[in-house]
């Protein structure tokens, strides 16, 4: 079973600190182009922000990638608290960013670490977590007689099927936890099915 979670909604917080305002935004994504996009959506909407810091942790080709960053405030104040939150709840395939209105007080490296900290955590606890474990997405092309079976199957392990197109063959994309693969393919071998083909995009 994968330690990891992600959160399925985008959540927001805001927290106050001697003048400074700190508004977090946590976002499911599934890329760095998703992280991009609303990097740049957030950076637009708050223009006259003092700073956006943020942070991201998501699977790429099965490879983790996280990275912090403190737009403009001391170095490991902002980006580095906020990658540290994600860790923390073993958060991935989300972006975080929290945006600050400077409040004509220096907070201090502590305080700052503590405002970021906070403002995600905010986020966190506002958003919904579910587990996460990483997947494979298939395409079985099988006859018209195997639907039945073919649909048991899928039901019986928990497998998402993402799209069906009926040709002279029926084409069903499916999405399956990786670590339950092996099983789906014997259950298949069991059943003896004929005219049948089963066939990774990864």
């Amino acid at each position: 079973m994968s330690k990891f979670k992600t959160a399925i909604l985008t959540s927001q917080s805001e927290y106050l600190e001697r003048g400074s305002r700190f508004i977090g935004y946590l976002k499911p994504i599934e890329s760095a182009a998703d992280f991009k996009n609303f990097l740049k959506n957030i950076r637009k909407e708050h223009k006259s922000s003092s700073h956006v810091c943020n942070a991201y942790r998501f699977f790429n080709n099965k490879i983790l990638e996280e990275k912090g960053a403190d737009d403009g405030e001391p170095s490991g104040s902002a980006g580095l608290p906020i990658l540290n939150e994600l860790k923390r709840y073993d958060l991935v395939n989300v972006g975080a960013f929290v945006v600050r209105y400077f409040g004509g007080k220096k907070l201090g490296v502590p305080g700052l670490v503590h405002c970021y900290s906070e403002s995600i955590r905010l986020c966190i606890s506002k958003t919904k977590i579910i587990s996460w474990e990483p997947t494979k997405t298939f395409l079985i092309t099988h006859g018209y007689s195997n639907v039945s079976k073919i649909d048991f199957l899928i039901n019986k392990h928990g497998i998402k099927l993402l799209n069906r197109d009926f040709n002279l063959y029926i084409d069903s994309t499916i999405e399956i936890k990786e670590d339950i693969v092996k099983d789906f393919k014997a259950d298949i071998a069991q059943e003896r099915l004929t005219n049948i083909s089963i066939n990774s995009f990864k």
